[in-house]
């Protein structure tokens, strides 16, 4: 039985990631708006009933890679070693995801990030999932916290990063997607960095109780 939902699982997730790359690539050539589900069905060679088996809407196609990427992302602040500040291993995990999501997949990736930041549909989308991913981040950086950290501290730390960090990928992908990229983050991290380290315990090492 084990074997068999495993094999289910690989099945449904090459449907998923063959739904999205079709639809990317659709939305490359045609436009979003002129591009249907029937027509992302049919260049996946699946229905429309197996589309929304898998999405509510073609907006949602944009989001699976970020979303799997997401999650190893907290996964990895989650696992973070006691010896180093939580500030340094979220810049870690930033940089990772942004080197394996954004700058490694090339051309592909920047036309699904200019459609993020472009169609107002998706945009819209995106301030939702970029609100609730937030909240998410907040949760798993106070409970590692120092017990008792303000919440609302943490809440305004992780929204300053976010916020700057959107603004410097906005800017590179309008700019072309030239130069070092990895670089600007950098900036845009210490730039928030000065003002983060107020929120107790995240510039320092955790005590080797933190869970």
């Amino acid at each position: 039985m084990t074997e068999q939902r495993g094999l289910r699982e690989r099945k449904k997730n090459r449907t998923r990631h063959a739904l999205a790359d079709a639809a990317l690539r659709l939305f490359v050539e045609r436009g979003f708006h002129a591009t249907t589900v029937a027509d992302i069905a049919a260049a996946a060679d699946v229905s429309p009933r197996t589309f929304f088996g898998h999405f509510r809407s073609k907006e949602d196609v944009a989001f699976v890679r970020t979303d799997e990427r997401f999650e190893l992302f907290l996964a990895g602040l989650r696992a973070a070693p006691p010896d180093a500040p939580l500030l340094d291993q979220l810049r870690s995990s930033i940089r990772q995801v942004v080197a394996e999501t954004i700058v490694a997949p090339g051309e592909r990736e920047r036309n699904r990030l200019r459609m993020i930041f472009s169609v107002p549909e998706v945009r819209a989308k995106t301030l939702v999932r970029l609100s609730e991913a937030q909240v998410e981040v907040v949760a798993v950086l106070t409970a590692r916290l120092r017990p008792g950290t303000d919440e609302a501290l943490v809440t305004a730390a992780v929204g300053a990063l976010v916020g700057a960090l959107v603004a410097v990928v906005v800017r590179w992908l309008r700019s072309g997607g030239g130069g070092d990229l990895l670089a600007e983050v950098d900036r845009a991290f210490d730039l928030v960095a000065e003002g983060v380290t107020a929120v107790p315990g995240l510039g320092e090492s955790l005590p080797d109780t933190a869970a």
